[in-house]
């Protein structure tokens, strides 16, 4: 296990020497082989869902109407295959959740965290980074 994790790791942090190529679809993508497996490494955005300082205090209904939207907001970007991995974290830290993206730039994944009902009302900002994960990958 260790060796997938390692290779994983050096795959990501040194392909500077692998050549990207873009899809049809203009996501970014590079082929990294492990013996006779070959995978499609396509870039992802990864997003921390944070807690903004200094937020406004609002009424009960007002932050279930903002959470609602948020939710809505979440679920429809998955639908539509935007969002490919979402949840909250199991504590209650400046950080709130996480979602992975599947768009083709990190401008596409900033327009759609903008358009966020909570990212709007000042109650969480989105802070988003690439991540190279196989296309087709699952959780265990």
């Amino acid at each position: 296990m260790m060796k997938y994790i390692l290779l994983f790791f050096f795959a990501f942090s040194s392909h500077s020497g692998i050549t990207q190529s873009i899809d049809e679809d203009g996501r970014t993508y590079f082929e990294m082989k492990d013996g006779d497996t070959t995978y499609l490494m396509y870039q992802y955005f990864f997003c921390s869902l944070d807690r903004v300082e200094n937020r406004d205090s609002l009424s009960e209904e007002r932050l279930a109407e903002i959470q609602k939207g948020h939710m809505d907001h979440i679920g429809a970007m998955a639908d539509a295959g935007i969002v490919s991995i979402a949840g909250p974290y199991g504590d209650d830290g400046n950080s709130r959740g996480i979602l992975i993206m599947n768009c083709a730039t990190l401008d596409e994944a900033e327009a759609y965290a903008a358009e966020d009902p909570a990212v709007k009302a000042n109650r969480l900002k989105i802070n988003i980074r690439p991540i190279w994960l196989a296309k087709g990958s699952i959780l265990k």
